[in-house]
């Protein structure tokens, strides 16, 4: 008997799903006559280049907190429905799934990200002086801009944990992100006698399209985790490692290139302990695993005990994610984690620069 072959599927049933629930022409229209309004909206007829400049960047910055709404309303939508395990019984591939959310259900804030790039160029365009170098910058922005729309679908995803543990939720990002801020002023304190090598605009554009790469496969992985429960500890502990790839530029000198490494790698201890846990076992191995011993290697090749201070510091936070996870608050442990080392960092900040002083 001949094999049965079974017709493929050239039809996207989710991204047709996610069109029909979330794009609506008339905002759009809406949307490109407001900002064509503000765009012209200019008392005095000159000076174009800087105003289209201004409004570009601001506009692109907007796009950014609207892709993040925009996607994890979609997200909550389909979770309530059950949407996801329709997926998981359809016949779409993890990537299929992602890219469709990737690119359909931010799409206003695509809209206004492609506004805002148009008016970056135009203002290029206008002003005097303008390099190739910044223009290739503005021309690669989409891969950032896909990037980060990778990483908020993998931080907003729904994931099997309780109380004790991440959530993805919007105020543990800005904690986060808040120490991580206050974190590269450490570093940039540190580092600041290191000398490093010029990193021109082609070297960032060439960033961004690595960046862009990288995020992808992490997409992927975090949605092959979710839907088909697939353990993907190992693309984890690659992308991790291979993070100061992005920093191919550093790779020259030795002593760049371990402050680099430090960096990145503290970055995502930071990140992988408030995210994953301080659980270690045999089923599952956390990012900080790795990427804490070869950060602590790299700052001891620079030799300044400024750099091994700061991973001092990082130590602390994971002891405080610890206590506050054996406590099991009523609330999140890791907001509450996340919180205290700002107080406490604070604190810290206050009483050595008031000692300082004297």
């Amino acid at each position: 008997m001949s094999e049965i072959k079974l017709p493929k599927i050239h039809v996207n049933a989710e991204f047709q799903r996610l069109w029909w629930t979330n794009v609506r022409w008339g905002l759009i229209v809406g949307v490109v006559l407001v900002f064509a309004l503000f765009a012209f909206a200019k008392p005095e007829y000159r000076d174009w280049g800087r105003h289209f400049s201004a409004m570009g960047g601001t506009t692109m910055m907007l796009s950014a907190l609207a892709g993040y709404i925009l996607l994890e309303r979609s997200l909550k939508q389909d979770v309530s429905a059950n949407a996801f395990d329709q997926l998981r019984m359809s016949s779409l591939s993890v990537w299929q799934m992602a890219w469709s959310r990737i690119i359909v259900a931010p799409m206003m804030a695509w809209v206004v990200f492609v506004l805002g790039l148009l008016a970056m160029l135009l203002g290029k365009k206008l002003e005097d002086g303008t390099t190739w170098t910044a223009v290739a910058i503005l021309l690669t922005l989409p891969f950032l801009a896909w990037g980060v729309a990778c990483l908020v679908l993998a931080n907003a995803l729904p994931v099997r944990q309780n109380k004790q543990r991440w959530n993805g939720s919007l105020v543990q990002v800005v904690l986060l992100y808040i120490i991580g801020a206050r974190w590269m002023d450490y570093w940039g304190n540190a580092l600041r006698d290191i000398k490093s090598n010029q990193m021109t605009g082609i070297h960032i554009a060439i960033m961004f399209v690595i960046f862009a790469a990288m995020a992808s496969v992490f997409v992927w992985a975090r949605m092959a985790n979710v839907l088909h429960l697939k353990n993907v500890a190992k693309i984890y502990a690659v992308l991790a490692v291979c993070a100061p790839v992005l920093a191919w530029w550093s790779l020259g000198n030795m002593q760049t290139a371990a402050a680099t490494a430090t960096l990145i790698y503290g970055g995502l201890t930071l990140a992988s302990v408030a995210m994953q846990g301080m659980e270690i076992n045999r089923f599952r191995l956390p990012v900080w695993a790795l990427t804490a011993p070869l950060g602590i290697w790299a700052a001891i090749m620079l030799q300044s005990f400024d750099v091994v201070l700061i991973w001092w510091q990082i130590a602390a936070f994971m002891v405080i994610v610890r206590v506050c996870t054996y406590l099991r608050l009523g609330v999140n442990s890791v907001t509450v984690a996340l919180a205290t080392y700002l107080l406490v960092l604070f604190l810290w900040t206050t009483i050595t620069s008031n000692y300082m002083g004297y």
